[in-house]
């Protein structure tokens, strides 16, 4: 996982200093946010554990989940910038 992990970052770090502002990934199947530099990096994870999507609206990117999710996966839920 630690190598999947650095993988993803290193491509969004290269990503967003092209000047992108959030790199949103899937089929990881681990549920992410992360603040890198300028931008963020979502990894929402699959769909049959999380049942997590994404929501962009004026700049600001958050991720949801249609279905309640396990008291475990909801600190990863949080703003990585509040």
């Amino acid at each position: 996982i630690q190598h999947a992990n650095t993988v993803y970052r290193v491509g969004a770090e290269k990503i967003i200093n092209e000047g992108v502002d959030i790199v949103i990934s899937g089929h990881y199947h681990h549920l992410k946010k992360v603040a890198i530099q300028k931008g963020t990096l979502v990894i929402l994870g699959d769909w049959m554990r999380y049942d997590s999507y994404a929501v962009l609206e004026n700049g600001n990117i958050s991720i949801h989940q249609w279905k309640t999710a396990p008291q475990t996966y909801k600190d990863l839920l949080q703003d990585p910038q509040s």
